[in-house]
């Protein structure tokens, strides 16, 4: 293999690939990037068995292969090299000699052969989604997923293709976040619904923002998926995900029917008011207090060994005085992705499920389950 190319392009290709290298693999292999030189371009490819990103850059062939070389030494070596054109090629030995003007390097390689081999998805009525609406649909729930690989079903986010809705939801069995969308898609052959992994969506999340940048509003996303693989093609750049197995949890049975208790106030007041009282709230439970009576709400939060905080608000309600206490990260969380309109807080008894809502939009919603006072 020997192949031309500028530096800049050959930087954007391994940053575009490099974080689906496992710090740690399984196969020495893995640490690899897989680079193939063919036609006009160089594909680069990544992957840690569950995840991997192949992208492809411009580059003079003159004599096309391919080999695997160490992805983090040469996203470094590329890092400080001079912005000028790159020389690479191939030695009998696997050995990967990189020229730029007066910078040699010596990378010692491994043949092709035993690089894993991306998993195929048929690339045949693909769901065609617009990058904003995807990127703003992971960012709506994305936050809920559960940290505990105990309960691996809620690793990842559940997505619903129904024949007029688009669906995402994540819960880590302390709160639920739930977004739709209407269908944009012409054919479905039949309802889906696959849990994809929390690794995959933040990868697409960070790739769609890169390759589609400054061209946001018309960039769409294609999406293919089989039984147990989903693949996202984003302009010159493919992403492959294992697909998480396992029942996700019946979540329409948290999000609360009917609530008699409606409270609403504004959202950038309450989340100040919640990071300043969270401040005095205990490391551990991270427990704040939401007093609501009519015409106000006191945020308060105790700590023995620390203090106590609390702070009042104007709000819109005519029920009866309850007391709630939250975990002030998840209403942190939840506010965060509401906008900066006003929220709805529905709710019953003072240990239900409480629903956030905005009120400027009836298609996104949180459900925090209380603590106890």
């Amino acid at each position: 293999m020997k192949i031309v190319l500028s530096r800049q392009d050959l930087q954007k290709g391994i940053q575009t690939i490099l974080s689906a290298v496992p710090i740690k693999g399984t196969m020495p292999i893995l640490s690899n990037v897989l680079l193939e030189a063919r036609d006009t371009k160089l594909d680069l490819t990544a992957t840690d068995l569950d995840v991997g990103i192949k992208c492809s850059i411009p580059a003079e062939i003159v004599d096309p292969g391919s080999i695997t070389v160490n992805a983090k030494k040469l996203s470094d070596i590329c890092r400080e090299l001079p912005d000028a054109s790159v020389d690479i090629e191939t030695d009998e030995n696997h050995r990967v000699i990189l020229v730029c003007k007066k910078s040699q390097f010596k990378i010692h390689g491994m043949a092709k052969d035993d690089y894993p081999i991306l998993p195929e998805v048929k690339k045949d009525n693909p769901l065609k989604l617009k990058a904003l609406v995807l990127q703003e649909m992971i960012r709506k729930t994305i936050f809920a997923v559960s940290l505990d690989e105990t309960r691996y079903v809620l690793n990842g986010v559940l997505f619903e293709l129904t024949k007029d809705q688009m669906r995402m939801v994540a819960t880590d069995g302390h709160r639920l976040a739930w977004v739709k969308k209407k269908a944009d898609y012409t054919k479905l052959p039949e309802n889906r619904s696959v849990i994809i992994p929390t690794k995959a969506l933040n990868e697409v999340s960070r790739i769609t923002a890169d390759v589609f940048k400054g061209q946001e509003e018309e960039a769409v996303v294609e999406i293919f998926s089989t039984e147990n693989q989903m693949k996202f093609l984003m302009g010159g750049v493919e992403l492959v995900t294992r697909l998480l197995e396992g029942q996700f949890p019946n979540y329409e049975q948290v999000i609360p029917k009917e609530t008699d208790k409606q409270a609403t106030m504004s959202v950038p007041e309450l989340t100040a008011a919640t990071k300043r009282v969270s401040i005095l709230a205990s490391d551990k439970s991270y427990s704040i207090r939401f007093k609501i009576q009519k015409g106000k709400i006191t945020i308060s939060s105790k700590t023995p060994d620390m203090g106590e905080a609390k702070e009042d608000l104007d709000i819109q309600y005519e029920g009866e005085e309850t007391t709630i206490a939250y975990n002030a990260k998840y209403v942190l969380d939840a506010l965060k992705n509401l906008g900066n309109e006003q929220v709805e807080l529905q709710f019953t008894q003072p240990l239900n499920p409480c629903i956030f809502k905005s009120k400027a939009d009836a298609d996104y919603l949180c459900v925090i389950m209380p603590m106890r006072i």
